[in-house]
């Protein structure tokens, strides 16, 4: 998973940033944040299976509010950190358009 932040005006469906990163839209102070995660890995079952890396998006399931954007690594790993425990919805794009969005609803995050 590439964790280097980036600012959020570069943000993209056209591939990851230059050197990838994490890309953090504004935030509510305290509502997102907690003890607890999200981590999984996205990417197209084959054959031939496509892994990544692909834009992944974090959504409170409640709001519908986007809460944090991530790419995942080459091999689709992806990571949401020190969230609340949720409902979320997660959201993957193929930034190539090759492939549909994947989408994950009402996720709750674990410790």
């Amino acid at each position: 998973l590439v964790a280097a932040p980036i600012s959020h005006s570069n943000a993209s469906l056209s591939g990851p940033p230059a050197g990838g990163g994490l890309i953090i839209p504004p935030a509510q102070p305290d509502a997102d944040v907690g003890n607890f995660h999200i981590r999984a890995t996205v990417g197209r079952k084959g054959p031939p299976e496509v892994l990544g890396p692909y834009r992944v998006d974090l959504f409170c399931a409640v709001s519908r509010r986007l809460v944090r954007s991530v790419w995942s690594g080459t091999g689709g790993n992806y990571a949401f950190e020190n969230i609340r425990t949720g409902p979320w919805n997660v959201v993957a794009y193929d930034h190539t358009g090759n492939y549909n969005a994947e989408i994950a609803s009402n996720v709750t995050a674990t410790t």
